[in-house]
């Protein structure tokens, strides 16, 4: 074997040593020339954690410091504390070990951790680093324009605060529940992020949120903003039309039939009760062109038809509360949305059709439907008109 190195001719043979540097050649008496390339591999020693991320926080490890730095926007932390889900590599390790409040916690990816700066981790027997958090206030990407459910958000740029005026009578337990229907940012976004419950949760324009006064919002890593939801104290709707839905028989269970009114404002409110219809039309129709949402108060018994209950609301976007139907004795749901265009989503995780032998064109020309969640108990038939993309 003949080394070229070092602007000479080198003679080798099996056992001897050789010096040389990437770019050298190597090759037998009259054979191919090869070029050496000598590829640096980082030196793992047994019991180094080589990644740790919390969440989407990828962690700067410190081999020598032995410290492993998150650098985190300080309005994830709570107290000096942040949640996030554990994913890391450790050789062969599948658990580290985290020592904080004076005792030891073993956790594995995907596991969820609420903890501190200055803890310890490492794995079973290995080296034991410092987990520092290093907090940042974001000073770049802020949010101009904010409207959910056609309530257009006061934005205060200095105080960093985003105020809704909200009737009390959409709020449920302090809570709203809306549509984002739009929102701006001084820099290019896709997504808002709302921080709540200690978590972030990641928004588009046509999403629904749920979210209580207090909740943050921001662009990923801009600036934070606090939601303020402000009573307007209106107890009632000022109404256009209302109705109601006939009892149940008394055979069936006796419940009295759902309330109905339309707000000067587009919102169609519906309360808790049984609701059977067997006509062609809505109960609403003669007012579906000043219909621009719908929400469902609390539980609805169905009764054996909801014919064309939701059929023709083309300025409606999504339906809230859904999920609080009951169908389980339902037999006819055909029409139910049919010529609905405006509607983009729709959650019937809690509809059963099992008792279902009508759905002819249920969902037939709802152009603007890209998403429907179903639960386990509820199979669309071949003629409900729904497309193949949206089957389960």
């Amino acid at each position: 074997m003949i080394f070229f190195a070092g602007g000479g001719e080198w003679f080798l043979r099996v056992g001897d040593t050789a010096g040389f540097v990437t770019g050298d050649l190597v090759y037998v008496v009259d054979g191919i020339f090869y070029r050496l390339i000598i590829e640096e591999e980082p030196i793992i020693i047994p019991g180094q954690i080589t990644r740790l991320a919390m969440s989407r926080f990828e962690g700067a490890i410190d081999q020598d410091e032995a410290t492993i730095t998150l650098r985190i926007p300080s309005h994830l932390l709570t107290d000096g504390l942040f949640r996030g889900y554990l994913d890391f590599e450790a050789g062969d390790a599948d658990e580290l070990i985290f020592s904080m409040w004076e005792a030891e916690f073993p956790f594995r990816e995907g596991d969820a951790i609420t903890f501190y700066s200055g803890i310890l981790v490492r794995v079973e027997d290995g080296m034991e680093y410092t987990l520092i958090i290093e907090s940042f206030e974001p000073t770049e990407g802020r949010v101009t324009q904010l409207t959910i459910d056609g309530f257009e958000g006061e934005i205060d740029q200095e105080e960093r605060t985003i105020t809704l005026r909200i009737p009390s009578h959409l709020l449920t337990d302090d809570l709203f529940r809306g549509i984002i229907e739009d929102f701006a940012t001084d820099v290019d976004a896709d997504d808002l992020i709302f921080f709540m419950w200690g978590v972030e949760f990641p928004f588009q324009a046509g999403d629904a949120v749920t979210f209580a006064s207090g909740a943050i919002v921001s662009i990923l890593d801009g600036i934070p903003y606090t939601l303020i939801i402000e009573e307007t104290g209106d107890t009632e709707c000022p109404t256009i039309a209302e109705g109601r839905f006939a009892n149940q028989s008394a055979a069936q269970g006796g419940r009295a039939g759902s309330s109905w009114r339309l707000c000067e404002n587009g919102t169609l409110e519906i309360d808790e009760g049984f609701i059977n219809w067997t006509l062609y039309n809505g109960p609403w129709h003669n007012y579906r062109n000043d219909i621009t949402d719908i929400v469902i108060a609390g539980p609805i018994t169905a009764g054996t038809s909801l014919r064309s209950l939701f059929r023709g609301l083309d300025y409606v976007a999504a339906i809230e509360g859904l999920t609080y139907f009951d169908t389980s004795n339902t037999r006819s749901m055909q029409y139910m949305f049919r010529t609905s265009t405006g509607i983009v989503r729709l959650n019937l995780s809690s509809f059963d059709s099992s008792n279902v032998t009508n759905m002819h064109r249920m969902f037939t020309n709802m152009h603007a439907l890209e998403y429907v969640d179903f639960g386990e108990n509820f199979i669309p038939s071949e003629d409900s008109g729904l497309p193949a993309r949206l089957r389960p």
